[in-house]
């Protein structure tokens, strides 16, 4: 990404949320004029002293706020802080106006590297900072404390260190397109780079008008779109789901009060979920209107660090998470964001958020941190779970994919079964977080329609995660002369989301197709699941004819909702049934088939 010739130093504050044609979607800041730190905490009153000049001079601010920051505005946690490190306490760039980039400019600046040697991002050695059972220690004492009525509520955190080889660079790009976050963040410094996929606002201020947004309540992902539909109901009506967010609403809400005009503070959302890559996370919204020339030093000294990361009351939790947490938390959950010489700020929490510090060359020391809330009849072992659900983004994330959707053209007829196509395109969108404009890939269906000549067509068209379609046609493939299929030995696992969705990421299939392929003249491989059940082929849908029904495999065992499928289902030609190889042998007949091809009769 180029940055100013004077400098390497930038700060990019990235919605990947917005739509790709947001022309300001994202905030990069470059070239700083200078860098506001405080190390010791008698620094701390010079440090915003001097952000106020800065203010006033016309200038920006740009950077972050350590979570430990925090211990220093309240006289009861200041004996508590560790001893300064070499992070400090609030690292914040003064700069000119920051230039505006559309998600898609982002993505562009980032791809160029796509073929180089900084491609690479390599994660290992992924180190978890507490053993399971130090953890489950901790938060049975935890729990002593809240059943003692000290809290109502405490966030425990942990770190997770790893190395990565290759650069920050690559990482954020792999990251940025698998996390459609609103509240993403690199900032790039010499002495360490910065990774923030946060979906978390801390604060947004805009006048005197104030915005949180606290998130808490986590759950899975489903499968499907309705699955997660399902999810997102059972978290939203979950008592102790709810009941941990209203205690952080509260904090905040009373937090707020102290700055903002009698009567203004206000929740006008309770309970909403938001789904992204990874998990479901449960939000609430207060606001509030508060003077709009007030000192930054005295909005912090109010305000941070967010309440949705402490517990309740606020001063009392930090005490216990300093007593019980293993390390100091750094960067993660203080805050990241801006400010401008009007004064409005946006600050985001930042979970989900690596440091990464230089350890050779192509060589990066990182620290991840992970937590959830925890209450009185939080389940140790469930709670651990979710740390490490928390940590997929990093630890498992999904690959780099596009949506698609293959499909017939015939010159007396058209697009063979779009609409069901376009609604299966954009259940995946939907669950996925990528954009989708039906009226853009309409039209450019109906363009391509006119170039396609006498003959039948296959169809392929992509959807990338910014929106962008790609839609190519091909010749209609040729029929297959007495085809054959066979078995691949490989399970596939019928938890996978990947399997209920038509992706590009499709190396399992494409290598099980080559190696059948190469032990004899087969047209197609079979897969079974993680329990013996068979699902479907690499490129079709399994059926099998048995006393005069026609069976085939049901969704949750794991594969793609076909197209031709649903038709047959509907329609009442098929029926679902759980199958295994077993069947293939007894079958009177066995099919495959897809929207493009329709069924064929096949032999093993």
């Amino acid at each position: 990404m180029t940055v100013s010739p004077n400098s390497d130093i930038f700060i990019l504050l990235d919605n990947i949320a917005a739509s790709a044609a947001d022309p300001a979607a994202a905030l990069l800041f470059s070239a700083p004029h200078e860098i506001i730190t405080a190390t010791d905490p008698a620094e701390i009153p010079a440090a915003f002293a001097r952000m106020e000049q800065a203010l006033a001079s016309g200038h920006h601010l740009a950077g972050w706020f350590a979570y430990e920051l925090g211990y220093h505005f309240e006289p009861r946690l200041a004996p508590l802080a560790p001893a300064p490190s070499g992070l400090p306490l609030l690292w914040v760039t003064v700069c000119d106006s920051p230039e505006h980039l559309s998600s898609a400019a982002v993505a562009a600046k980032l791809d160029p590297i796509r073929h180089s040697a900084g491609h690479m991002a390599k994660v290992a050695d992924i180190t978890p900072g507490i053993s399971r059972d130090a953890y489950l220690a901790a938060i049975h004492r935890l729990r002593d404390y809240l059943f003692a009525g000290d809290i109502y509520q405490a966030n425990f955190t942990f770190p997770v260190d790893f190395t990565l080889d290759g650069s920050p660079r690559a990482l954020y790009r792999k990251l940025r397109r698998g996390q459609p976050v609103p509240y993403a963040a690199w900032i790039h410094a010499p002495e360490r780079d910065v990774i923030s996929l946060s979906p978390e606002l801390f604060l947004d201020k805009r006048g005197p008008h104030v915005t949180a947004r606290p998130m808490k309540g986590t759950s899975p992902r489903g499968r499907t779109l309705a699955e997660d539909d399902d999810a997102a109901l059972t978290l939203a009506t979950d008592p102790k789901q709810r009941a941990e967010n209203v205690m952080i609403v509260d904090l905040l809400r009373n937090d707020l009060s102290r700055l903002a005009a009698r009567g203004t503070v206000e929740v006008p959302s309770l309970f909403e979920v938001e789904r992204y890559r990874s998990l479901l996370q449960m939000t609430s919204t207060v606001t509030a209107e508060i003077a709009p020339d007030l000192p930054l030093l005295t909005l912090f000294q109010n305000l941070f660090p967010c309440g949705s990361i402490t517990g309740a009351p606020k001063i009392r939790a930090m005490e216990i998470i300093r007593e019980l947490e293993t390390a100091p938390r750094g960067i993660y959950t203080g805050a990241i964001g801006y400010v401008t010489p009007d004064r409005d700020i946006c600050l985001n929490v930042p979970i989900r958020t690596l440091t990464l510090t230089p350890d050779g060359p192509a060589r990066w020391r990182g620290r991840l941190g992970i937590g959830s809330g925890i209450v009185a009849d939080s389940e140790p072992d469930h709670e651990y779970e979710e740390c490490l659900l928390k940590g997929r983004f990093l630890t498992d994330p999904l690959p780099d994919f596009d949506l698609i959707e293959t499909f017939a053209w015939a010159p007396a007829t058209g697009y063979q079964r779009l609409e069901a196509h376009l609604a299966r395109l954009k259940a995946s969108a939907q669950f996925f977080a990528f954009q989708y404009d039906e009226t853009e890939i309409t039209r450019s269906l109906t363009d391509l329609a006119a170039t396609l000549g006498d003959s039948p067509q296959r169809i392929r068209l992509l959807l990338a995660t910014t929106g962008a379609v790609c839609i190519s046609a091909a010749a209609f493939p040729a029929q297959f002369i007495q085809p054959r299929v066979t078995l691949t030995p490989e399970p596939v696992h019928s938890t996978d989301p990947l399997n209920y969705h038509k992706t590009t990421a499709r190396t399992r299939h494409t290598q099980a197709l080559t190696a059948a392929k190469a032990k004899g003249p087969y047209v197609e491989t079979l897969f079974v699941n993680e329990q013996g059940q068979l699902t479907e082929g690499s490129w079709s849908t399994l059926f099998i004819e048995h006393n005069g029904e026609l069976l085939t495999p049901p969704l949750t065992a794991g594969l793609l909702p076909g197209i031709l499928r649903a038709e047959l289902l509907q329609s009442g030609r098929a029926k679902e049934s759980p199958l295994t190889p077993k069947d293939l042998q007894t079958a009177d007949q066995i099919y495959i088939g897809n929207s493009l091809r329709g069924l064929i009769k096949v032999t093993l």
